[in-house]
């Protein structure tokens, strides 16, 4: 409530403004925004779209000096993927089509160095296809950019290689790693500590990962989400619960099983069909039972110590 009646008021100020000024008795004179402090004018460009920077330093001198030499800013979203076309989103700003020549790369990057001394990333994921051509631009093309939050989707070993030489650009970034294939355990626990490693294999005969190999992981990557995973036991699922509870930093676990696994889970900790919120069982207690007109899309939401439980279909 506050901040809008902060802002109904500033528009209040602002119409004001107006009317007294259209209704002076003197002529009013132009403002040549040039002439504000360049402080200003720097912090202002932090706050345009890529396109509009684009578009600004193509009206004079002044502002394509000013657009090459000043920060671009905060974005929260970009993207970058090749597949069966390249694209890059800076914003919302999408860059044209590459077709990876040696003109258009040359293009690309002088384009760059115009349009900013610097970029800043809230969310960035690549999508790589493995290729040395595009590694080659990619670290060029990203020098100067910072990105908190950086994410990789791989779908095989060569996809997986290039995600990880790209990484070592930003050793300052939280790292979530999408893995849509098995790349083998070596190779897992080579990996560096993600803030998200996802393993859902879509495009080769499933592999479980091993109960043990599971907390290895677990101990290593503060959120997983895990497919094709043995099946734990109720005390396994104990074990997870705690090493969750008594963690200070927030941290979260999805893993997929088969309806069947999490009913043996269950009734072995005594939770049957007429289970109802409220009931315990041990240090277990069930917080909401959410009931779907399909029963086999039931949710249900339980708690052990600190940690809570949800169950439900994916």
């Amino acid at each position: 409530c506050t901040f809008r009646s902060n802002v109904n008021y500033f528009y209040c100020l602002i119409f004001s403004f107006n009317f007294l000024f259209i209704n002076l008795p003197v002529n009013p004179t132009k403002m040549d925004i040039l002439k504000l402090p360049d402080v200003f004018l720097r912090d202002l460009l932090k706050y345009i779209e890529i396109k509009d920077r684009m578009r600004l330093r193509l009206t004079c001198r002044a502002f394509e000096e000013l657009v090459a030499d000043t920060h671009a800013g905060y974005f929260n979203l970009g993207f970058f993927s090749r597949d069966m076309n390249t694209s890059i989103f800076m914003g919302t700003t999408r860059m044209i089509e590459i077709d990876f020549s040696d003109e258009q790369l040359e293009e690309l990057i002088d384009r760059r160095q115009r349009l900013y001394t610097g970029i800043t990333f809230g969310n960035f994921q690549f999508m790589l296809d493995g290729k040395p051509s595009t590694m080659e631009f990619l670290r060029e093309f990203t020098k100067k950019w910072k990105i908190e939050n950086i994410s990789f989707v791989a779908h095989n070993e060569q996809q997986l290689e290039s995600s990880l030489q790209l990484l070592s650009n930003f050793p300052g970034s939280e790292v979530s790693l999408a893995l849509c294939f098995h790349p083998g355990t070596e190779k897992l626990l080579s990996l560096q500590p993600m803030d998200i490693l996802q393993l859902y294999p879509t495009n080769d005969v499933p592999r479980q990962i091993s109960v043990d190999f599971f907390f290895t992981l677990l101990s290593k990557h503060k959120n997983l989400i895990l497919k094709n995973l043995s099946m734990l036991t109720s005390a396994d699922w104990k074990r997870v619960s705690l090493i969750i509870s008594e963690e200070a930093r927030e941290r979260s676990v999805i893993l997929l099983f088969d309806e069947t696994d999490v009913q043996t889970w269950l009734n072995e900790y005594g939770f049957t069909a007429s289970a109802q919120a409220g009931d315990t069982h041990g240090e277990f207690e069930i917080i909401k039972m959410l009931e779907a007109p399909d029963e086999n899309d039931d949710e249900i939401e339980l708690r052990y110590r600190k940690c809570k439980i949800m169950i439900g279909q994916s």
